[in-house]
């Protein structure tokens, strides 16, 4: 992964001032597969305040090592498993949904405690892969 992407997620990226849809975060993070140089090129011209970004007043603009050749270059796990119920998690994450805190305030409401996020993170990936969202 490239070291200096300081995005979470996709959205507003705060090293580049400028936003970034799905896509563009893998290839900020150098997870992407669809580029021989795993995204180096787009790093590159957002760190030099291309592409709409703002230049850096120290760009890194040295190579990864960590970046092969997508020929033969293993997808990432969390690439391959991503489906609606982990976009719905990190959307959910993004604005401070956790499952502690989810069942913070069902206790706060006097309900149970219980979240069973996990049960639904699997039915909405299935669902999601059913209508062609996600992997």
């Amino acid at each position: 992964m490239n070291p200096h992407c300081e995005c979470e997620l996709a959205g507003y990226c705060n090293r580049h001032q400028t936003n970034k849809n799905e896509d563009q975060l893998a290839v900020c993070k150098g997870t992407a597969t669809f580029k021989d140089d795993c995204g180096f090129r787009f790093w590159k011209a957002w760190e030099t305040g291309r592409l709409g970004a703002t230049a850096q007043e120290s760009p890194q603009l040295e190579e990864w090592d960590w970046c092969e050749p997508v020929k033969g270059r293993k997808r990432d796990a969390a690439l391959m498993t991503r489906g609606l119920g982990d976009y719905a998690e990190r959307i959910m994450k993004s604005v401070g949904i956790t499952e502690d805190r989810y069942a913070e305030i069902k206790e706060k409401f006097g309900l149970p405690a219980t979240c069973n996020c996990k049960a639904r993170k699997k039915w909405l990936n299935a669902v999601g892969q059913y209508i062609g969202i996600g992997r």
